[in-house]
């Protein structure tokens, strides 16, 4: 009996050619889009959840005292003590600190993540010694260190790596110790562990902590009552400082990898709410897909009614109907998870370089099976229902050719209005995505990164040795002197300023201002307006400055106003002389950034960390990274760290998540968009196989291929019309809602509706056309005569 259901089925499958191919390859595109979106988010929020007691692990994170509304994980190293001493709830407190070195292996250098090697951070993170002694968390003056038992295997081979060492700090650093520590799927990965030489006291804030509490407590009452009783020290005044830490916030570990303050300090890391907005659109593919699949299937049933009546007449009763139709569901299935591994296999690589997942494919595919799993009994479920309702239908009603006919008919429409609509919400976000980010980029930023770059080498070096060879290379158009960092890529200093020549009292809650050493000639570099005064030259002071347009308005000048004006420090009173045009050198979700340029030799460790800014030829930045680092490795130590950086690449990376998004957006709509019209064209075709004899007739009766053709294209461009009304103003609350993270924001005109419109509809037109066409041509009388 299997043999014959397997047979039948086969035959049907064979038979609707077209709707079989559109559903595998619908069906198989949304598995593929979802199951790879589910794993990521899974893998996201993830992150630490292996680690013993996890629930109750927090960071501790607090106010950014140097930008209004952001979070910082940075804290003195003191507030561990004070935390477990006057706060019983907390089990643990550990401060840690881990940063990027470059050290030297047997004369190779390269960069690694060293980690403070205090015991409350060791037993929060499970690290165990596994062989040397503890020597390494010595806090005074350690020169021994301890290395990870992955990092001793890929340094050292076989070799014992105790007694070996590594330059570090310009000092010759011992290994003591190898220990073994989780370091995939952590926000915590290191390769050394020892003493990071850090200040200890509460005027160091450079260590971050987390804090373990003890069971059953209450977070967010715990988180109250630290905040009510911050220590004085945590909220002193300094020089340097002026509001102090003013909250505390606890945030899971298992949600800090994907908490948005935590991954916006990270480099190309897509905001996490973009991975769940990809995994939506795969949600609505699949959607359509199934659509797809579950309108042709009823199409495919109303035409197999008299198929269906008199196998029940001759016997057959819902169970067979039910196998038969099973089996006929699961080679389907079948066939599109097969399409769908296969395209996993074949995008597999491409998605792990994007992500960045370290995983094993079997946790992927384990998912991905399970997830087929459901989907295929939510169908099977709705097939069954489906054939107990065709089952209670009289047999009378089944062998009537017209049965079901308007019913039919609204399902169709409908479902080819869910695609369209679908379809247009999937174009117009990313139409205007793509609109806004093109505006973002090329809109008037008050500053020009294009074809700007920055050399620099990190440390206390000479660079104007290497001002010389730089100039020298071909592709470079133009060098400044080693006095000047980059705008984009380097933020050298941040000065808080509280009072201002016409405040009667100092600001409570001072303005955050970004420092940069500049005059005119980095002003003519980048393209900055002087919109009133002068420029800094050779001749100025350090007590001179020159401020952005936005910053003089917020101290309540206007440029011309601003020139002459006083600006009173504890150290130093600087005097306006210039004011320059708004120039955005952030992130576009931020506000234009309070900015002040100032000169001379006096600012000491922001000339200390100036490099080389230089242009370049149009397309030819490639080769002149290469020619630069060319240039560190023959003329500078291994030991100092080179930065080379495009100020456009910089900027653009800005706007990472957003690319990422738009692509994998636009990978989502090809696809929503290739369903649809497939599912349309199979549509489509049965719409003509059911309407022979009706075209025939209007044929007969003096209609033309033309008139017909118009027949169906005004009941598509319908179709068109309501999917239209109901997802332009979805697609415009969606972008509205989006946009306004963007402190400049794109004018959305009705052009772009109206183009999408018209382009989705000469597509449909085009797609239906020719089977249309075919239908139109055929002879009449063969038609009649066959019904």
């Amino acid at each position: 009996m299997i043999k014959h259901y397997l047979k039948v089925a086969i035959r049907n499958l064979l038979k609707y050619k077209v709707q079989t191919v559109v559903s595998i390859l619908g069906l198989a595109m949304g598995f593929v889009c979802f199951a790879l979106s589910l794993y990521w988010i899974h893998y996201e929020t993830t992150y630490d959840g292996f680690r013993q007691d996890v629930d109750r692990m927090y960071m501790v994170r607090t106010n950014d005292e140097y930008a209004e509304g952001k979070i910082s994980s940075r804290v003195p190293y003191s507030l561990a003590d004070y935390l477990t001493e006057h706060f019983p709830e907390i089990e643990v407190a550990a401060p840690f600190h881990i940063n990027s070195e470059r050290i030297s292996v047997n004369d190779n250098y390269q960069d690694v993540m060293f980690s403070s090697a205090d015991s409350a951070w060791m037993q929060l993170m499970d690290i165990q010694i596994i062989k040397g002694n503890r020597n390494f968390m010595l806090p005074e003056d350690n020169a021994e260190i301890a290395i990870t038992e992955e990092m001793a295997k890929k340094w050292f081979g076989t070799e014992d790596p105790l007694g070996r060492e590594v330059k570090m700090w310009r000092r010759a650093k011992k290994i003591c110790a190898v220990v073994r520590a989780e370091n995939t799927h952590t926000c915590f990965p290191f390769e050394l562990i020892g003493n990071p030489e850090l200040g200890r006291t509460w005027w160091y804030i450079t260590w971050n902590m987390l804090v373990k509490i003890k069971p059953d407590t209450k977070v967010e009452e715990l988180e109250a009552k630290i905040n009510a009783s911050l220590p004085h020290e945590l909220k002193q005044v300094t020089q340097t400082r002026k509001t102090g830490i003013e909250r505390i916030y606890l945030t899971p570990l298992s949600e800090l990898h994907y908490s948005k303050d935590f991954r916006d300090g990270k480099e190309e890391a897509i905001t996490f709410n973009y991975i769940v907005y990809f995994s939506v659109a795969g949600i609505l593919i699949i959607a359509c897909a199934l659509i797809n699949y579950l309108t042709l299937f009823i199409n495919r049933m109303r035409i197999r009614q008299r198929e269906m009546a008199l196998r029940m007449i001759h016997g057959a009763n819902v169970r067979s109907l039910v196998y038969l139709l099973t089996i006929e569901f699961l080679l389907l299935l079948t066939g599109s998870v097969f399409t769908g591994f296969l395209i996993i296999e074949i995008c597999l690589p491409q998605f792990i370089e994007l992500t960045g997942i370290d995983a094993p494919k079997s946790a992927l595919y384990a998912e991905t099976c399970l997830f087929v799993t459901l989907v295929s009994m939510l169908i099977l479920a709705a097939i069954i229902g489906l054939l107990y309702f065709l089952y209670r239908r009289s047999l009378h009603l089944s062998l009537r050719h017209d049965a079901g006919r308007t019913t039919g008919s609204l399902l169709r429409k409908g479902s080819i209005v869910l695609q369209l609509l679908v379809c247009f919400i999937f174009i117009g976000c990313t139409v205007l995505m793509n609109q806004q980010l093109d505006y973002l980029r090329h809109r008037d930023l008050g500053i020009e990164f294009h074809n700007r770059g920055s050399f620099s080498v990190r440390g206390d070096y000479n660079m104007l040795p290497l001002v010389e060879k730089v100039k020298r290379l071909p592709m470079v158009t133009e060098v400044l002197p080693p006095n000047y960092s980059a705008l984009a890529s380097q933020i050298i200093a941040i000065g808080q300023w509280d009072n201002w020549d016409g405040l009667d009292t100092p600001l409570d809650v001072p303005l955050p201002v970004n420092l940069f050493l500049g005059g005119e000639e980095l002003f003519r570099f980048y393209g900055i307006t002087l919109l009133a005064g002068k420029s800094l030259n050779d001749f100025s002071t350090y007590e001179e400055i020159i401020i952005n347009e936005s910053l003089a308005r917020r101290m309540g000048w206007t440029p011309q106003e601003a020139i002459g004006k006083h600006i009173f420090k504890s150290f130093i009173t600087y005097t306006v002389v210039g004011v320059v045009k708004d120039c955005h050198y952030v992130a576009p979700t931020l506000p234009i950034p309070n900015t002040g340029f100032v000169v001379g030799e006096e600012m000491g460790l922001m000339q200390r960390s100036a490099g080389i800014l230089f242009k370049y030829k149009e397309g030819t930045w490639n080769e002149c990274r290469q020619a630069l680092e060319d240039i560190y490795r023959t003329a500078c130590p291994p030991d100092k760290i080179l930065r080379i950086d495009s100020e456009e690449e910089v900027y653009n990376n800005y706007l990472y998540s957003e690319d990422m998004l738009t692509r994998l957006l636009s990978f989502a709509s090809l696809i929503c968009v290739l369903t649809a019209l497939f599912g349309i064209y199979s549509l489509v075709t049965l719409t003509c196989e059911q309407r022979r004899k009706e075209i025939a007739i209007r044929k007969v009766n003096g209609a033309t291929v033309w008139n017909i053709l118009l027949l169906f294209f005004r009941e598509y461009l319908g179709m068109l019309c309501m999917a239209a009304l109901f997802a332009f103003p979805i697609t415009y609350a969606i972008i509205k809602h989006w946009i306004v993270n963007y402190v400049r924001q794109v004018s959305i005109s009705p052009l772009p509706f109206l183009l999408i419109f018209v382009g989705l509809a000469l597509t449909v037109i085009a797609g239906i056309s020719w089977r249309v066409w075919k239908a139109a041509n055929e002879n009449p009388a063969e038609v009649i005569k066959n019904e």
